[in-house]
């Protein structure tokens, strides 16, 4: 094969001349939810109904470049295919004018993240990257772009659509040019497919489905990943909805923020949440926002907020969320990053004061943290909120200001566990073990997050409660085992015992789901695991597993797949990760 170039040849082509070529096509018509499917699949990817026996013939017509660039030629670190096919359509001159200007949008955008374009004749067109790193990356982000355009299907009139589908390898993969193609044949109608090299760069950043694709041995075998979309970014500290506690003992600290953004109508000014894990910084944070909208003290504000993730140092990700209300367009419309000095520009032509809020500091990448401390630096009429743990000697490097405040979070004293015990909604009214109270005050240490979930438990497990450890983590084993053998247990017992309807059905995934959630949110509590000993945290990690297995299980009973490596599932493989960094191991 000959060797992919970056050259002006390249990076600009020329907007191919367009055919139309029809044939006919085997697809498989799913008998549940009347899906269609290439005759490739061997599930219904919707609803994990065997498609076998279910085929039937369909003509298409493929809009291909005319001219263009022979394939036999090796890509580039990334490579993202274009292929274009008219379901139930005809060689009409206003499909071949669509399928022009859908051309054109999509070229635009792979350009846009970085890609280097060229066509491929009687084929379609290819995107490369030479970024060994982030091919893969700005890859994924160009289809998502290009799918948030309404690119990837788009309906011609009542009984036509033009669909675009993209394929995704690596040079790593043999005969790439060629799978890439396939990927696209195999995507239709309008969806984004990756190979098995390309989906284990991005596994971390992007939600992706593991698919059962029947392909032959001649085609390599290969495993194919579609991808769904980025994937969210929980700090474990940071959440949407209604806390489960209420706050306790940090009154003060909320009123001298008070007093800080007074000051800040006309001056820059910083201030320091220091606390170790569970102390509330993060609470305190979303209750004195949450009081500052219901009072109306924000309005006019330019709100800036970030969170740092736990496992991820993915650069710029932290500082590209910052920004995000700006309307940066770094996160979908291209692979920039904008620079300090233009976010700086950005605000002043808004005018009023500026609100940031810089969350878990101690898990923002580098390169974040760099162009934030610059902008705090550069700020005026502005308050900055900062919060991380007092090891985090880094956070005291980033630029402050004139006006400055420091908050050190102490653990509750026992008086104030007593009370964020009584008022726990999972306290009120229920019978607790005698005792309860002074155990949870005796073991919590000063920590809120001991209590909610101490609290949490007992609630559950009533009479049944075992004695409470004297460690967070030990209590989420402790709670792990109380979700595996009653939890899960009873929904296998719902599943294998009833005939469901479609609502029961609907009930029974809610169900699954929100215990997934939850599980997964002890795992985004990063620092109480990395507080732990490697005894404990496999015995922790070993609880996880087999929840995840015990809801693999139920999901493909129910007919449904989660996205492949789910949330859980992915949250221990990270934290495997780290413990083997931790402790030397490659």
């Amino acid at each position: 094969m000959a060797s992919f170039k970056h050259s002006p040849k390249h990076s600009t082509p020329g907007w191919p001349h367009l055919v139309v070529s029809s044939s006919e096509v085997t697809l498989r018509e799913c008998p549940r939810c009347h899906s269609h499917w290439p005759a490739d699949w061997d599930y219904c990817n919707d609803c994990a109904t065997w498609l076998h026996g279910c085929e039937h013939n369909e003509r298409i017509c493929r809009v291909v470049p005319a001219e263009g660039e022979p394939e036999d030629v090796q890509e580039a670190i990334g490579a993202a295919i274009i292929a274009v096919e008219l379901r139930s359509g005809s060689k009409t001159a206003s499909v071949t004018a669509h399928a022009r200007n859908s051309f054109k949008e999509i070229l635009a955008r792979f350009a846009a993240f970085g890609g280097i374009v060229r066509i491929i004749r009687r084929r379609g067109a290819i995107a490369c990257w030479t970024d060994a790193g982030g091919g893969p990356e700005q890859a994924a982000r160009a289809a998502l772009a290009i799918r948030k355009l309404g690119l990837l299907g788009t309906a011609l009139d009542k009984s036509s659509a033009l669909n675009t589908a993209l394929g995704v390898v690596l040079s790593a993969e043999s005969n790439s040019t060629a799978q890439a193609f396939r990927l696209a044949s195999l995507a239709q109608p309008g969806r984004v497919f990756f190979g098995q090299s390309a989906y284990l760069r991005i596994v971390d950043q992007f939600d992706f489905n593991g698919l059962n694709l029947n392909l032959s041995r001649m085609e390599g075998g290969f495993t194919v990943f579609e991808l769904l979309g980025r994937k969210d970014e929980r700090s474990g500290t940071a959440h949407v909805g209604l806390d489960r506690t209420p706050m306790v003992g940090r009154d003060e600290v909320a009123e001298q923020l008070d007093v800080a953004l007074r000051l800040a109508a006309n001056t820059a000014v910083v201030c320091r949440l220091i606390g170790e894990a569970g102390q509330g910084k993060s609470r305190l944070i979303r209750e004195w926002l949450g009081g500052g909208d219901r009072s109306g003290v924000l309005d006019g504000w330019t709100r800036l907020g970030c969170s740092g993730v736990p496992y991820g140092d993915y650069a710029g990700r932290s500082w590209l969320r910052l920004i995000e209300p700006l309307g940066s367009g770094a996160l979908d419309g291209g692979s920039s990053m904008p620079s300090v000095t233009e976010i700086l520009d950005r605000l002043r032509k808004l005018g009023g004061q500026t609100l940031m809020v810089i969350d878990d500091v101690h898990w923002i990448d580098w390169q974040s943290r760099s162009r934030m401390s610059e902008m705090i630096g550069s700020l005026d009429r502005s308050l900055t909120i900062l919060s991380y743990r007092p090891s985090f000697v880094q956070a005291e490097e980033m630029n402050s200001s004139m006006v400055e405040f420091r908050f050190r979070l102490t653990p509750l004293s026992n008086n104030e566990i007593k009370q964020l015990v009584e008022a726990s909604p999972s306290y009120t009214g229920l019978n607790f073990p005698a005792g309860a109270l002074r155990e949870i005050v005796s073991r919590a240490n000063g920590n809120p997050l001991y209590v909610s979930e101490a609290v949490e438990y007992l609630a559950a497990a009533s009479a049944a409660a075992r004695p409470l450890p004297r460690t967070l983590i030990e209590l989420l084993i402790l709670r792990a085992d109380w979700i595996g053998d009653k939890v899960l247990s009873g929904l296998e017992r719902d599943r294998a015992s009833r005939l469901y309807s479609g609502a029961t059905r609907e009930n029974l995934l809610t169900e699954i789901a929100q215990i997934e959630e939850r599980v997964s949110g002890w795992l985004d509590r990063f620092d109480v695991i990395e507080a732990a000993s490697t005894v404990t945290v496999s015995v922790f990690l070993d609880r996880m597993r087999r929840i995840d297995g015990r809801l693999a299980i139920l999901n493909i009973l129910l007919g449904h797949q989660r996205a492949h490596r789910g949330r859980l599932s992915q949250g221990i493989s990270r934290v495997e990760r780290f413990t083997k960094y931790a402790s030397g191991q490659t």
